[in-house]
């Protein structure tokens, strides 16, 4: 089936592609861990609640690491690691991809993808100076683009023009549909994150929404600055999202997935959208495939929608010698 594959991509002109608006978790496996200050196993403590880290991020549950199938990892986590660095105060780790999923699969713990939904952060911040929008590459943006990944979440931030700064003062509406969409397009978001914050004596409070996604959230920011405020924001945005996305290798029924309307953008989005599941393509014509897996339907609705495509009811057009089975059978387009 891989030959398929090839002569799919191969035989097409198609040369320059749309990118997914999922996006992968930059240094996903990386992990900078404040330093623990104990004359006597502070540096052990240090790497366990760096795994510890790993598989919140990983899983999206905080308890992920009380599991007591990775207990001995959580206790000992070094095995797992490709290379790590004790700075002054922080250790620095790169964990090894395959060696850590294959410890999850063995504990059959939910694994969230590298392709994450990309959150425009729409951060209104109300000081001395009035309020202000924060825009891509200050640095209060990057520290909070940081805060974001340490939880597993690939965030971006507006320019912050002048009609983008009009638009803070005026607030963001659950109604505001057409305009909200055009800002995601604009920068490739797959939702928006609002924060309206305050600054005061005892640090920074305010409240978050989640707009433009399936998942209605809202919530509370307060800590002594930004960063500090925003990582509870961080921590139950990513476990939210990985209940909807996380994945149970093996768990589920055995399903067909037949997807239609391929481009090579299409093709190249649904073997990043169905590998969580071990997806195997069996079969492949013009503009159509077939995928078998092991998932629940719920969770390949949610993973392909990431993606772009959309269930379809109809069967349509028939696809010439593909094989016969007695698998349910889910129907996508793009």
């Amino acid at each position: 089936m891989k030959q398929l594959l090839a002569a799919f991509l191969g035989g097409t002109l198609l040369l320059a592609v749309h990118a997914a608006l999922a996006a992968p978790v930059a240094g996903l496996y990386q992990v900078r861990e404040p330093l623990v200050q104990e004359a006597d196993g502070g540096r052990e403590e240090t790497f366990s609640r760096a795994f510890a880290t790993l598989l919140q991020r990983l899983t999206g549950s905080a308890d992920s690491a009380q599991k007591a199938a990775l207990a001995a990892y959580v206790a000992k986590p070094q095995s797992l690691a490709l290379g790590y660095t004790y700075q002054e105060d922080e250790l620095q780790v790169s964990f090894d991809p395959t060696s850590v999923m294959r410890v999850l699969r063995e504990a059959e713990m939910p694994v969230w993808g590298s392709e994450r939904p990309v959150i425009l952060l729409w951060w209104v911040q109300e000081g001395l100076h009035g309020r202000q929008l924060l825009g891509d590459g200050q640095n209060r943006s990057l520290n909070l683009q940081q805060a974001a990944l340490h939880r597993g979440l690939p965030t971006r931030f507006p320019l912050a023009d002048l009609s983008e700064q009009v638009r803070a003062d005026q607030g963001w509406l659950a109604t505001d549909e057409g305009q909200l969409a055009e800002l995601l397009q604009r920068y490739g978001g797959d939702a928006l994150l609002v924060a309206e914050t305050r600054e005061t004596a005892d640090g920074l409070t305010g409240s978050w929404e989640l707009l433009g996604s399936a998942l209605k959230l809202k919530g509370s920011l307060t800590g002594d600055n930004a960063v500090m405020a925003a990582d509870q924001m961080f921590q139950q945005l990513a476990q939210e999202m990985a209940r909807e996305y996380a994945v149970v290798p093996g768990l589920g029924e055995s399903l067909q997935v037949r997807l239609q309307r391929l481009d090579l953008d299409g093709m190249l989005a649904a073997e990043k959208a169905l590998q969580v599941f071990d997806g195997k393509l069996v079969f492949l014509q013009g503009d159509q495939a077939v995928w078998q897996i092991v998932a629940l339907p719920e969770q390949v609705r949610s993973q392909l929608a990431l993606y772009g495509f959309r269930e379809l009811t109809s069967s349509g057009a028939a696809i010439t010698d593909e094989p016969a089975t007695a698998l349910p059978k889910l129907l996508f387009a793009r």
